[in-house]
């Protein structure tokens, strides 16, 4: 991977771990608070998307099409990750899901879009993963793996499928259709919004006390989150999804760095051996 697409990676890291520690303080949660995020990003970002559309005699319908599956796609997962932290715990489904993920969007790469990442590449992607694998299961505060932590592990592999559908689907959408990455992303949102209008509209009340209580939080995660995943497009054309996919998953790390120092949490000596894999598997991706 070239050290610019490793840089932007490493820069949408620092900014999806921004956002995801700003949404901790959130009162909002569910489908509709999901799609308050979505407005919120689309005003946000309206004014860069407007001065960078591209001329309309470029437009293509097929642009539509590839952001109408990825919004549904990313509904999906939204969903099956409320799902799986109902039933385990946080710690646990989180870094499971993200985990999955970037392994099946690998496997997608290698047999699906012929990709054929070096020994250097796979060690490090394999790293990446292991690691997040790890910080699951050292993270988890149950004793056991009872029916409802199973169920949630079920729920949080189910999202880890649908992060690797979004994330092949994406990067197809921006490589082979074309559609321009942040003209894709802030449509994709603009539908993601659309999807989900029935759980905004029967929560009316609670998102109107949620756009006053966290108008910081919203402001925070409408300009992180979207510049998260616009760089990790970019990245994409520019890199091998066999080498982006896994190399996002470093935000994992910053979130245990954040979790020791500013949350407290416990199982910091596990955590951070895990942690140790992934530096590692980012120095391999570095070098393929």
């Amino acid at each position: 991977m070239s050290s610019f697409a490793l840089a932007l990676v490493l820069t949408a890291a620092v900014c999806h771990a921004g956002w995801n520690f700003a949404l901790k303080k959130a009162h909002g949660d569910g489908l509709s608070f999901f799609a308050l995020v979505g407005i919120f990003e689309i005003l946000v970002w309206i004014v860069p998307v407007a001065l960078l559309l591209p001329p309309l005699d470029q437009f293509n319908t097929d642009w539509l099409i590839a952001m109408f599956g990825s919004a549904v796609i990313h509904v999906a997962y939204f969903w099956l990750l409320l799902r799986a932290y109902k039933s385990a715990d946080l710690s646990l489904a989180y870094p499971l899901a993200r985990a999955t993920g970037p392994l099946l969007s690998v496997l997608a790469a290698i047999f699906f879009l012929g990709e054929a990442p070096s020994t250097s590449a796979l060690i490090g992607a394999s790293l990446i993963i292991s690691g997040s694998i790890w910080i699951g299961l050292s993270g988890s505060k149950s004793t056991h793996l009872g029916p409802a932590q199973l169920k949630g592990i079920g729920f949080a592999l189910l999202c880890g499928l649908m992060i690797a559908l979004y994330t092949v689907w994406d990067q197809q959408s921006v490589t082979v259709i074309g559609v321009p990455v942040m003209l894709f992303y802030w449509g994709t949102i603009v539908m993601r919004v659309m999807v989900s209008l029935p759980a905004l509209w029967f929560r009316r009340e609670h998102v109107r006390t949620w756009a006053r209580q966290d108008l910081g939080v919203l402001l925070m995660v409408a300009v992180l989150s979207p510049a998260a995943y616009m760089l990790v497009l970019w990245a994409m054309t520019l890199a091998p999804l066999s080498m982006v996919a896994p190399a996002r998953e470093i935000s994992i790390l910053l979130g245990v760095i954040a979790g020791a120092k500013l949350l407290q949490e416990g199982q910091v000596l596990s955590r951070l051996a895990a942690s140790a894999l992934m530096v590692g598997g980012i120095v391999m991706l570095g070098w393929a």
